[in-house]
């Protein structure tokens, strides 16, 4: 599968992100499509992006609504949404 999570994201994503749920810190996870540069690179789908986040240890993931095909497309993303084991996170972050 394609890289998602880049350079500091990758820490915050796979080594802060869990302790914060053993001191009780509340998470947003914000930027899933990262601007849409990912989405520019032609490697990802948006609901790829999506689920991504989604997986990561946050209370909320916010996402931008600003059209009914997009608010459509968060609710396909979070239907289909299956949580990911370690192998499919690692093929999504850099090596």
């Amino acid at each position: 599968m394609n890289q998602i999570c880049y350079g500091a994201q990758q820490c915050c994503a796979l080594n802060s992100l869990p302790q914060t749920s053993q001191i009780a810190i509340g998470i947003l996870g914000m930027k899933s499509l990262a601007n849409s540069i990912l989405l520019r690179s032609n490697t990802v789908t948006p609901i790829e992006c999506l689920h991504y986040a989604l997986n990561l240890p946050t209370s909320v993931v916010i996402t931008g609504i600003d059209s009914m095909e997009i608010l459509d497309q968060a609710f396909e993303a979070v239907r289909t949404f299956q949580p990911m084991n370690d192998e499919q996170v690692r093929r999504r972050s850099p090596s």
